[in-house]
């Protein structure tokens, strides 16, 4: 009982700081759940405090180790997080959709959540995108003919250029989308090498590809 007492306290003082998002109920449950003795009614306890704790959402950085981290509106991930909250209850949309809060790992897209506290409610907007614009039509090989590059969505493209490589030449590809209202490039037929690199807004990009032109065989 002096154990948990102990632990209770430090709860409450972790509660009015603010940092007790950086312990879910979990972590008390492996690190404290055993030898306390009437674990459940504990738990039941410690599982309220965190209820009424100042609404926040987080999650665990891979870039940093898994260290906690709290979730700010406007974030961009090029991963797929893992969100978790401390606070009564969530609502989440995804697309413009409601959809149900879930543990793991999130699908691409464009993210509201509010988290409810005892007191106040917080909103954060976020976008997951872990995907590179899709360009099919070329892969990085020989060619003795023209190749047509296709861009799935030209929308989700922020920068796409062709670069030769015997001139130096830079070509902005995406330019010329926009200009002619096209989803389609065509790599005209001159020997030689050229790179082709695309990217989207958030920073997510292709592997670059290089065609080869070479003399066509007799």
């Amino acid at each position: 009982m002096k154990k948990f007492v102990i632990i209770m306290s430090i709860l409450l003082i972790l509660v009015g700081t603010g940092f007790i998002i950086y312990m879910s109920l979990d972590m008390f449950k492996s690190q404290f759940g055993k030898g306390m003795g009437a674990d459940d009614e504990h738990l039941k306890e410690i599982e309220e405090e965190l209820r009424d704790a100042p609404p926040v959402v987080y999650y665990e950085d891979p870039q940093k180790d898994g260290l906690t981290t709290i979730l700010n509106d406007g974030d961009i991930f090029r991963y797929q997080p893992e969100i978790k909250y401390a606070g009564r209850k969530i609502s989440v949309v995804k697309d413009g959709i409601a959809t149900e809060y879930k543990e793991g790992k999130l699908e691409d897209g464009k993210y509201t959540v509010v988290v409810t506290g005892k007191e106040e409610t917080i909103t954060r907007n976020f976008v997951v995108d872990s995907a590179p614009p899709k360009v099919t039509g070329v892969r990085t090989g020989k060619y003795t003919e023209a190749q047509t590059i296709t861009f799935a969505d030209v929308k989700d493209v922020e920068k796409a250029t062709l670069t030769n490589k015997q001139t130096d030449e830079v070509i902005d590809v995406k330019k010329y989308l926009l200009e002619n209202e096209t989803n389609k490039y065509t790599i005209a037929y001159e020997i030689g090498a050229y790179v082709l690199e695309v990217e989207d807004k958030y920073g997510n990009g292709i592997m670059p590809i290089t065609i080869l032109y070479e003399e066509k065989g007799e």
